[in-house]
């Protein structure tokens, strides 16, 4: 059993999302990366996947539901809603500045 903490990446710019990733992965953790809520809230719906912690981008793009039939997640929104599918998930918010 891989005891590697599993962080769920979520991020809408790949070149940071491809950046944050291989650094995480060279410090042993094992990633899995989405590139908006909605995309984060798939994987955390999925029961086999345990995720240990949310890495997330605070300023990803929001669509509302009513103007989407897919809609987006804000960062606060999967910070309410993460703990649904994995009440002992950690989360933190990030800004990158370039």
């Amino acid at each position: 059993m891989d005891s590697a903490c599993h962080v769920l990446l979520v991020e809408d710019d790949n070149v940071t999302l491809k950046t944050v990733e291989a650094l995480l992965r060279k410090c042993n953790y094992r990633v899995t990366t989405a590139a908006n809520g909605r995309e984060a809230m798939a994987v955390l719906a999925q029961s086999d996947q345990k995720v240990d912690l949310i890495l997330t981008d605070i300023l990803m793009p929001e669509v509302c539901a009513q103007v989407s039939t897919r809609p987006q997640y804000s960062a606060a929104e999967l910070a309410e809603l993460a703990p649904l599918h994995h009440p002992s998930v950690c989360f933190l918010k990030c800004r990158v500045c370039t």
